[in-house]
């Protein structure tokens, strides 16, 4: 037995059981209770280093070819509209110390990796059960919402379920024929062309390099349709998603860079949980009626008349003052040209979403964000008085909610409620109470002030990554120290977060980590807790991440648990490059490590196919 099975064996192993007509696996909870976070480790070590020593040759050789020329500014620099070279310079272009010393490292690189084989971190039974699941033609196993764990469902009753709830809707989406879509695909290519040479002189030749060739490069064009389970709703309830690596993500990808500027200046909005927390803090002396007040909006991606929605965020950015250095005439053609074109895939059918906003596309949320402040800005300027704060996170609204007369608070209320629709978008507002949840917090008003704490959903399976899985070393530690940042900076009093970090920690016990691994982990975290400020916006922008000086390299690894440490992988760098005398201008070496398949890529069911049984168009 494995040594991993005593010491590091989770205990907490659940999952969420859809199925109602047959029988699930026995003893699927031992599989998917690791999480479909989990990384089974790899029979053979990695061995193979092709692709790592191509790339890193070609880094070195091109640092060394401009080592001496000076840095171009990085202005407006976007890291998503970034595409990586394939030029490599000549040998003879290359000083010789820097050609011997890349190549001394690659032969002492090549001779620590050899092929060996390795244990599984997987019992057998496990082993045999994946092998089961991966030819189960009658099973999904199908993520939940809000991160609630995975599920096992029926694949009938699953594709049954997302017709039902979605595609079975006329309105909102048409059938396709394959070829139909195809024409579709071909039509949005040569649209974003068309694009690209009307607005030659306000997008800039880097940004139309990107779209153009990041375009060209997609092999898949048409994304993937499928949905998670809500398994906290009664009747299950099912929510759409589309994983977009379609045609137009990259124009999605320039055009979210631009609606994101325009998002940040409306009075409404928040950018996450640790900005309303760190807001909310201000608040004081808040009067004996003050009462709080959360609004959902019903269906947002669906329910936003699209052509209403382009129409006046159009209008908008052209009156606006504010927004004059943006590519206006541009950002309003991609906006009507991604949330028209919407063409996705589900099993062997094909649709066309017809409004509502462009599902799984970069700009989706920005597009939404500012279609709603539009109306909120006459709605704020109406009962501004009444609010002592009001925030929205997309298609979720927070207030405090100051009555100014008793006796016809309830009525003002109703009215403003009346008034939240916009367009064919509706709300469901929960009644004014001293407590509420919203994002991930429960905030609550105690004696005038407000206070938050981190809020935990009842049907949380709480899978946090086991020790034992094959991740590279600083996921897992980022897991716990991630974590306990979360709980020191949403939380208000130390109180609770005393509380949450005991339950944590003994969380983590239940998922197989030992009191020894987790206690340098918890003083690491708290140290950092109390000396790094909350991630906000304002913060990040203060405080930008740290560039790459030209100095140092990064070396692309595939991760494998026994391939050697990267303690020996820094010493042969040391060894080989940053010896002195050091005049290839490299000294440092950042190893970036890439994981294997986990389990939830595994059993993917992005792509519905079946071999046995009836397709998804039956």
């Amino acid at each position: 037995m494995n040594k991993w099975y005593y010491f590091e064996r989770p205990t907490n192993l659940a999952l969420h059981y859809l199925t109602s007509t047959l029988h699930a696996p026995k003893n699927l909870r031992c599989l998917l209770g690791l999480n479909l976070k989990f990384i089974p480790r790899q029979r053979f070590t990695t061995s193979d280093l092709s692709e790592t020593c191509t790339r890193f040759r070609q880094d070195a050789f091109i640092k060394a070819f401009f080592r001496d020329k000076p840095a171009p500014p990085k202005v407006d620099y976007n890291p998503k509209m970034h595409l990586r070279t394939q030029w490599i310079p000549r040998t003879y272009q290359i000083d010789d110390l820097t050609v011997q010393r890349t190549n001394a490292f690659i032969r002492k690189l090549k001779s620590h990796f050899p092929k060996k084989r390795s244990s599984p971190n997987l019992l057998p039974h496990q082993r045999a059960l994946l092998s089961t699941l991966r030819r189960a033609d009658e099973f999904v196993i199908a993520k939940c919402d809000k991160n609630l764990g995975p599920s096992i469902i029926e694949k009938t009753s699953y594709i049954r379920k997302t017709f039902q709830d979605h595609l079975d809707d006329d309105t909102t989406y048409k059938r396709l024929t394959q070829a139909e879509a195809d024409t579709a695909t071909a039509l949005t290519r040569t649209r974003i062309d068309v694009f690209l040479r009307k607005h030659k002189s306000t997008v800039t030749a880097k940004e139309r390099k990107y779209i153009k060739a990041a375009t060209a490069a997609v092999r898949d064009p048409l994304p993937k349709f499928y949905t998670t389970m809500k398994v906290h709703k009664s009747p299950l309830k099912t929510r759409p998603i589309v994983s977009c690596s379609g045609s137009l993500q990259p124009l999605g990808v320039w055009l979210d860079a631009k609606l994101q500027l325009i998002a940040q200046e409306q009075e409404s909005f928040t950018a996450s949980s640790y900005d309303l927390r760190e807001e909310l803090s201000e608040i004081t002396d808040l009067p004996p009626t003050a009462r709080l007040f959360t609004a959902d909006a019903v269906s947002m991606c669906t329910n936003i008349d699209t052509r209403h929605a382009v129409t006046i965020i159009a209008n908008y950015i052209k009156m606006e003052p504010t927004f004059s250095p943006l590519p206006c005439t541009a950002i309003i053609d991609a906006l009507d040209l991604i949330m028209n074109n919407n063409v996705f895939q589900f099993g062997d059918t094909y649709w066309h979403q017809l409004t509502g906003t462009a599902m799984g596309t970069p700009p989706a949320c920005s597009y939404a964000t500012i279609y709603y402040a539009l109306h909120e800005t006459v709605l704020l300027a109406k009962y501004r008085k009444y609010f002592k704060f009001y925030k929205r996170y997309i298609d979720d609204v927070f207030g405090i909610w100051i009555p100014i007369d008793l006796g016809t608070d309830d009525e003002t209320f109703s009215e403003f409620t009346d008034d939240l629709p916009f367009g064919s978008l509706r709300w469901e507002v929960s009644p004014r109470s001293l407590s509420v949840v919203f994002l991930d917090m429960t905030i609550s008003i105690r004696e005038g002030r407000v206070h938050t704490v981190l809020y935990e959903k009842a049907m949380n399976l709480y899978l946090y990554i086991s020790p034992h899985s094959a991740h590279p070393p600083g996921v897992l530690s980022g897991l716990i120290i991630g974590n306990i940042q979360r709980i020191h900076h949403l939380c208000s009093n130390a109180v609770d977060r005393c509380r949450l970090y005991n339950v944590f920690y003994r969380r983590l016990l239940a998922r197989g980590y030992t009191p020894q691994h987790l206690t340098h982990l918890f003083d690491r975290g708290f140290q950092l807790a109390r000396t790094n400020p909350a991630p906000t916006l304002k913060n990040k922008a203060a405080h930008p991440a740290p560039e790459a000086d030209r100095g140092s390299i990064m070396l692309h690894l595939p991760y494998h648990p026994k391939n050697p440490p990267s303690a020996t992988i820094q010493r042969l760098f040391r060894e080989t490059f940053a010896h002195a005398p050091n005049r290839t201008g490299i000294d440092r070496l950042i190893i970036a490590y890439s994981r294997s398949r986990n389990l939830g890529e595994i059993l993917s069911y992005r792509k519905i196919t079946v071999s046995n049984g009836p397709p998804v168009s039956s």
